[in-house]
């Protein structure tokens, strides 16, 4: 629906049973009141015109710490002490144990979400919470007893926490912000994830020089292993501060729909929001589906695929820098080091593309050129590996793995801003499926490896993230709100 008055042009669309989504386009930069379109969304924020900081502050804490945490113990230390537990070369172990997080996590994710939307989302978080602390202290105890079966299972109790805390830490943010701020948002959010994995690396390197260990050993991995568990534990007590009654609530997102916090839109984007008025009376251009769902469902169906795609290579980087070119624990730690501050990099072109032009379009022109650079990685490593060819076998790995997973802010800011408010939980429990797709997908992974071989499912994975690009085009074609940067 569109509305025209003196203050300018308001937008407005809305979803049964949720609150008002609008913005306006003001006709006159001098007004008074246009002045606060200027304000940053720092300044925003200290106004409480953003929503209340302290589930934004608590999901943020919650997000560094836990990052750090995984890239410690999750990243690379993992695959390499179940490789290098097995004992013999069997590659495709590692993807199996290594998906049993992906798998629970299914189990527990969908469950848990139709649990926060129907009730509060704060009392599954702080449940969850509990299974946390018993899936860190059964992985503490399998490194230090260097024991699989109990890793095994520590794994699969991460899965089950991770299902029913993360969709719903997702929906608390999308429900902390405005409508128009969610990009940001999450991709501050990504941004944190990448600072974590960042910080991982450098306390592993920190590690490896105060004890001098230069080779990989099961004794490395397990001390590695055990430190990311000690800061999960402190990560835990971040979840007991978040609360649904420090979101924003329906006069706060009603105050956006006033010049006061205006947000200026293109021509473009209110033509797209125009055709949205008719979205139940006229016939749009997909005709097999409510044109309300086609968004979002062709953005996390991409999202599935993609975290399939990916999930099936991800777990063999760390073996393969390791037992194919020779690489030790200081090198892998500095190759993930430089790859996250990249991903931070990237994350914020990202955001600054996507405003500019599209969010799912800057998402598509990112995953062609990280999968062209795997191919690049395929062909120079196929010439032999030697040294002047792992420099570049490395620097085609850092542009596939920056442009590939920087995307992530961008694709589900989208999907928030195409689903309402009561059914977010249930949309971000696509993340569990994603995360399952990528975990459990490492088995896929292990069957290919011991099959066709690792380059092959380097190959292999890199086509298969092409074709996700195929839905956000849809996506695209059927009208995707997009987010238009203020000009101060």
């Amino acid at each position: 629906m569109i509305q025209e008055s003196e203050a300018g042009v308001t937008i407005i669309t809305s979803f049964e049973e949720d609150v008002p989504y609008s913005r306006t386009f003001s006709n006159d930069d001098d007004d008074e009141d246009d002045l606060n379109i200027k304000l940053s969304f720092s300044e925003r924020s200290e106004r409480g015109e953003l929503g209340t900081s302290r589930n934004i502050t608590a999901i943020m804490i919650y997000t560094y710490l836990s990052f750090v945490a995984r890239s410690l113990w999750n990243s690379n230390a993992l695959p390499i002490f179940v490789f290098l537990l097995c004992k013999v070369d069997d590659k495709k172990t590692v993807g199996f144990i290594t998906s049993l997080t992906g798998m629970t996590q299914l189990l527990s994710s969908y469950p848990a979400s139709w649990v926060a939307d129907r009730y509060r989302r704060d009392r599954v978080v702080k449940f969850g919470s509990t299974m946390g602390f018993v899936s860190a202290t059964l992985t503490l105890i399998a490194a230090q007893r260097e024991n699989l079966t109990l890793l095994a299972i520590g794994l699969a109790c991460w899965g089950l926490f991770q299902g029913m805390v993360n969709p719903s830490v997702w929906a608390l943010l999308a429900d902390s912000v405005n409508s128009g701020d969610r990009s940001l948002y999450f991709s501050k959010r990504l941004q944190l994830q990448f600072y974590g994995r960042t910080t991982g690396p450098i306390l592993s390197l920190i590690m490896l020089y105060n004890l001098g260990i230069e080779d990989w050993t099961i004794e490395t991995c397990a001390a590695m292993i055990k430190l990311g568990q000690y800061i999960s534990i402190i990560e835990l007590f971040s979840l007991f501060f978040m609360s649904d009654d420090f979101c924003v609530n329906e006069s706060q997102q009603e105050q956006v729909s006033t010049p006061k916090n205006s947000i200026h839109l293109d021509s473009k984007t209110v033509g797209l929001l125009e055709d949205e008025e008719n979205i139940d009376t006229t016939p749009k251009k997909c005709v097999w589906c409510n044109a309300k769902r086609i968004v979002p469902i062709c953005v996390a169906i991409a999202d599935l695929f993609g975290g399939i795609s990916t999930g099936m290579a991800v777990r063999y980087f760390p073996v393969f820098f390791m037992d194919d070119l020779n690489l030790s624990p200081y090198q892998i730690q500095w190759i993930y080091l430089i790859s996250n501050l990249l991903l931070s990099w990237t994350s914020r072109l990202g955001q600054y593309s996507g405003i500019r032009i599209g969010r799912l379009e800057t998402s598509i022109i990112m995953k062609i050129v990280g999968s062209f650079s795997m191919f690049g990685m395929v062909a120079c490593y196929q010439d032999g590996p030697e040294q002047p060819q792992i420099l570049l076998l490395v620097a085609l790995y850092l542009i596939r793995t920056a442009a590939v997973m920087g995307t992530g802010a961008l694709t589900r800011s989208v999907l928030m801003d195409h689903v309402p408010k009561n059914e977010r939980s249930r949309w971000n429990s696509v993340e569990a499926v994603t995360n399952f797709s990528w975990a459990g997908s490492a088995a896929l992974g292990g069957l290919l490896v011991d099959a066709r071989g690792l380059l092959y499912v380097f190959s292999f994975s890199s086509w298969c993230v092409l074709f996700t690009t195929i839905p956000y085009g849809i996506a695209i074609y059927n009208g995707v709100i997009r987010e238009v940067k203020v000009q101060k």
